[in-house]
């Protein structure tokens, strides 16, 4: 009984303001962190709206860390990029205009390269085009910046957690 009345305060704070916080034109850039095994992953989109509930855009990811072997110490890189696009759900859902709800797909490529003081090389450790899926909320605290947090979408750590500009 007492979930049933935390989700229906809930629905009804997120359906007070049906005002729109984004619509076709908007720009949205993002710039996050994830956390994973392989250091620290840097995450930057750019999304386009071309709809109301549409958004294309681009997406770039890229960390490296340090591992020790038997006779060296190797560097790992790995960069993602991609053409990503997502369906933003407020009007669907009647959401509060401070959040943004989305969730789509990204195609693109990544590569990963290894190096050390005597080889830099392209591995067979990845190097391959990948289509995936993505489901991501922004929370904006005013009309041009909001926090963020996404995941998939092809990013390295699976989970990115940042802001976005609104433009």
């Amino acid at each position: 009984m007492k979930q049933s009345k935390l989700l229906i305060i809930c629905l009804t704070i997120f359906s007070m303001n049906l005002s729109a916080q984004i619509k076709k034109g908007t720009n949205l850039a993002d710039l996050g962190i994830g956390l994973s095994s392989y250091g620290t992953p840097f995450h930057f989109a750019y999304e386009h709206l071309v709809t109301n509930e549409i958004g294309i855009g681009v997406a770039l990811n890229y960390t490296s860390y340090k591992d020790t072997g038997y006779l060296n110490d190797y560097k790992w890189s790995f960069i993602y990029g991609g053409i990503k696009g997502n369906y933003h759900f407020n009007e669907l859902l009647n959401l509060n205009s401070k959040f943004d709800v989305y969730g789509g797909l990204t195609l693109g490529y990544w590569k990963a390269s290894l190096s050390n003081d005597n080889i830099t090389s392209n591995t067979s450790y990845g190097n391959s085009a990948f289509i995936t899926g993505q489901v991501g909320a922004r929370y904006f605290f005013n009309d041009k910046f909001s926090a963020l947090l996404e995941a998939g979408g092809g990013n390295i750590s699976g989970l990115t957690a940042g802001v976005s500009l609104k433009f």
